[in-house]
């Protein structure tokens, strides 16, 4: 598992989701209308090793970070 950690100012519609290089999806966290700061443990020991895409959506912006998962 891995430490997300983010804070957003505004209340918006905000989501946690992970892709893999092939971008398909393979981890989504949906937080609905949030504002605050979100510290949370993410459990990928389901996940393969390799290279993924980690994307908070909040309202109409993405931000997005790669992962390495290393077992």
């Amino acid at each position: 598992s891995f430490l997300l950690e983010f804070a957003v100012t505004t209340t918006d519609n905000t989501a946690v989701q992970i892709y893999d290089l092939l971008g398909q999806r393979v981890y989504d966290q949906e937080l609905g209308s949030f504002n605050g700061v979100f510290s949370q443990q993410i459990d990928v020991t389901n996940l393969a090793n390799g290279l993924y895409v980690v994307k908070v959506i909040h309202g109409g912006s993405t931000y997005e970070d790669k992962i390495l998962i290393k077992h």
